[in-house]
Formats: C-alpha cells, structure tokens, sequence
C-alpha cells in the first residue's frame, strides 16, 4: 500500500543481528531476575512478620536526601514532592489522627537511629514551664537527656510515649533529664503541662511558645504537627465551651540528647524502655 507523502513513508527496519537479540534478551532475563529477588524478599518480610517499608512525601523544602525539614515544611508536601521509602514509625504526623494505630502486641521493634556523627541538638526557642524562662540546653549539661513532642490532649500515642519514657527513666540508674515540648499551646498552657507531666516525673520540663516557634523547633528535629478533625474531636468546643476541640496529628519520635548537649539517638514510635536504657547507659558509660 502506498502511504501518502504528508505522512512520511517510514522505511522499513533492518532485521535485528545475533548480537543484538542475544543483549535483548539478556536484558529481559536480567529484569525477571530482578523482579524474582524482589518477590522472594518481600515473602520473607511478610514470612518473618516484619513490617514492609512505606512512601511519604518528602515536606517542602527538605533536602532530596533526607535530613532536616525546611521551614514551613507542611504533611504531604505538596504534588510536586518526591517520595522516599520510609520504614514505620517515621517522623510524620499521623494521618489518620493522633496516636491512631498503636503497635500490636507481639510487633517487632523498630531500629534505633543513630545520628551519625552526632550533632549539636538544635536549639528549642520556647518558654519553660515552670519558670517561664527561656530554654537553654547549656542548663541540660551534666547529664542525658530525653526530649519528646506531644500534647496533654493526646488520647494515646503520647501516654503511650511518656510511659516508655518514665520506665527508661526509672530503670537506667543514671541520672535523667526529661524535655516535653507541647505542639498544642492553646490548650497546653504552664500550669496544664506542669500538672500533666507531674503524672509521669518529678522534675520534668515542658516548654510551650506560639504556634509557628514550635513549628520550626520540631521541623528542626525532622518532624511536623497538624491540628486535624477526627471522629474523635468532632464536637465544636471543649468541654468549657471556651477552646474548640480538635487533634493534633504529630511526630512521635523520641530524642536522645547527650551531656554535652549533642544530639545522638531517634527512638521511633513502638520502640521500648529497654532500648531506650540502652541508649541512656550506653552514654552514661554505665
């Protein structure tokens, strides 16, 4: 058939030589080769019970590397966010609400993250608690020190967390300093977080400062917070009728600050007090 000048008659293909079907085919053998691997991995991560990596947005203006959030990094990042394979318990808020999700029994443990080398802990531009004064890490020097994001109104992530805490705390035979920073000051205010954590320690520190401080604080640690409307803050208003209910999706990593003042270990969610202990010990020298 005659194919018509304004279409461009297309010559027709040379038949392909030895060499080249014997690399085509070597090609497709090496792709099957790779798909198998992966099949057999996944199978063994599912046989072993341990959980399969998840993808999250990287937050706007974070490296496409990994490392700290920019400011303003936002949940999701946006449509035009790349995407990085994450394993669970990473610093996100939770989606589906605060806490929402816990670990099932039996559940394998997540990996502690070592900071590598360590890093000066960033600083935490907020107001303490009990003092009202301006938190300082030099005051943390001496000993270690445990720091966590959270809020009172959290129903249980945050116990949770603040339970492993208290356990690690109780149990390392060292000396213990324990940081709560609140991602929900509306609500959390001085006298709320000292009557809050006097359930959990004597002695701990919370610190609270407006909404776009403790933003940038937390996405200094990786991590980020969200006010969300759940099923379970659909009322309009609290019980006092004064503050509107709502949840705070938030990262639930716990950080492991040195004597020095340097940062040194992330204990995702779902990890236990004993792998905290370690880590206490472990840069106690004891």
């Amino acid at each position: 058939m005659n194919v018509p000048a304004r279409f461009g008659a297309r010559a027709p293909r040379p038949p392909a030589s030895a060499a080249h079907r014997r690399l085509r085919a070597f090609g497709i053998a090496s792709r099957c080769v790779t798909l198998a691997c992966v099949a057999v991995i996944l199978a063994g991560c599912v046989a072993a019970g341990t959980p399969l990596p998840t993808l999250r947005p990287l937050p706007s203006g974070a490296a496409s590397g990994g490392g700290q959030a920019g400011a303003g990094a936002g949940v999701g990042g946006g449509a035009a966010a790349t995407a990085r394979a994450v394993t669970p318990g990473a610093t996100a808020p939770n989606p589906r609400g605060p806490g929402l999700g816990l670990p099932s029994p039996g559940a394998s443990l997540p990996a502690p993250i070592l900071i590598l080398p360590p890093a000066m802990a960033p600083p935490l531009w907020l107001a303490r608690a009990d003092t009202g004064a301006m938190f300082d890490w030099n005051s943390m020097r001496g000993n270690p020190t445990i720091l966590y994001f959270g809020y009172t109104h959290c129903p249980d992530v945050c116990p949770a967390a603040l339970g492993v805490i208290r356990d690690a705390v109780a149990k390392a035979g060292v000396p213990v300093q324990v940081v709560f920073v609140t991602v929900d000051p509306t609500r959390d205010t001085p006298d709320v977080l000292k009557d809050y954590l006097g359930y959990f320690g004597q002695g701990w520190i919370g610190l609270s400062g407006s909404d776009g401080i403790t933003h940038q604080a937390i996405e200094l640690y990786g991590g980020n917070y969200q006010k969300l409307t759940t099923a379970t803050a659909a009322p309009a208003a609290s019980a006092s009728g004064s503050v509107p209910a709502y949840a705070v999706g938030h990262t639930t990593d716990i950080y492991l600050i040195d004597q020095q003042g340097n940062w040194i270990e992330t204990f995702p969610f779902g990890s236990s007090s004993d792998q905290v202990i370690t880590g206490l010990r472990a840069i106690s020298g004891s």
